[in-house]
């Protein structure tokens, strides 16, 4: 689920020196089980987090902790709530209850669904390229995926580059854009339509988000 989201993973199994190895990768965040199985494996979980905690280049990485054990998470629970980088799930938990605890503790905001045959969908990103689309909006546009990819923003706006650069320099203060705007299809037709356009920070990424509306 996590590198579906376009995240780097990098998984360590609690044996050898893990808090080093750790260090070394430098993680936004750090999911991690409590018990270890193992020959090796001597330490828990809440020792990881102790060592995580007082090893300098992670002292300030935010840690989730996932365990069956809800008794022992409870008798944590003064600790968790002191520490604002500490957070917990109990399992069994769905993948998006683990999406919304990973996404609190980066930050990020969830990029909004839709329905890939019936929404317009247009996703950029910070330099204006295009990155995703759905599959009514490539349809439209008579741009396969790998096409899309190779277009920036101003490539399909038929008011030119001027007029897209400027104003996509206006609205990131805001964080949103709406209006209209004329779309300019592969083979050369446009499309007038209304856009809202949203700025989403994704787990590893900022995400400029539009939804399209055309009136046949």
């Amino acid at each position: 689920m996590l590198e579906d989201a376009a995240n780097e993973v990098v998984s360590f199994s609690g044996e050898g020196s893990v808090v080093s190895e750790l260090a070394s990768a430098a993680p936004d965040a750090v999911i991690l089980g409590l018990l270890f199985r193992g020959p090796s494996s001597q330490l828990s979980g809440w020792d990881h987090v102790r060592l995580i905690r007082t090893h300098e280049a992670l002292r300030r990485v935010p840690i989730l902790v996932c365990s069956r054990d809800a008794i022992g998470l409870g008798d944590r629970g003064e600790e968790i709530e002191r520490d604002p980088l500490l957070s917990s799930v109990t399992k069994p938990f769905t993948l998006p209850e683990l999406e919304d605890a990973v996404l609190r503790m980066i930050g990020a905001q969830r990029v909004p669904e839709w329905g890939e045959e019936r929404d317009l969908i247009l996703v950029a990103d910070a330099d204006a390229r295009l990155v995703h689309a759905s599959a009514a909006m490539r349809a439209m546009l008579e741009l396969d995926l790998e096409a899309l990819k190779a277009c920036r923003v101003e490539d399909i706006v038929a008011e030119g580059p001027a007029w897209t650069e400027r104003e996509w320099q206006r609205y990131p203060a805001e964080r949103t854009w709406e209006g209209p705007v004329v779309l300019r299809t592969r083979s050369g037709a446009v499309v007038p339509a209304s856009a809202r356009a949203e700025i989403i920070n994704g787990p590893s990424s900022t995400w400029h988000i539009s939804r399209i509306h055309v009136a046949f």
